[in-house]
């Protein structure tokens, strides 16, 4: 989200970080994995919150899962 808050900043939308974490839904995300394991918002279907994020006129692009083996 604090990318999400600096594009908004950047491109001057006047919105509180309150308000684009409700209008992008994020505000609202629980995410429990059947088997209650620690992994957060990695996992998580992020197709909703992409589109309610277009709402407030900022375009996102997922560019996958880098991790140390990533660079190889």
């Amino acid at each position: 989200m604090s990318v999400i808050k600096g594009v908004a900043d950047y491109y001057q939308i006047p919105l509180s970080d309150p308000m684009l974490y409700g209008l992008s839904g994020h505000a609202f995300v629980i995410n429990i994995h059947r088997d209650i394991c620690p992994s957060g918002p990695y996992i998580w279907n992020h197709a909703e919150f992409f589109r309610l994020v277009k709402n407030l006129g900022i375009a996102t692009e997922e560019l996958g899962f880098f991790d140390p083996s990533s660079n190889r």
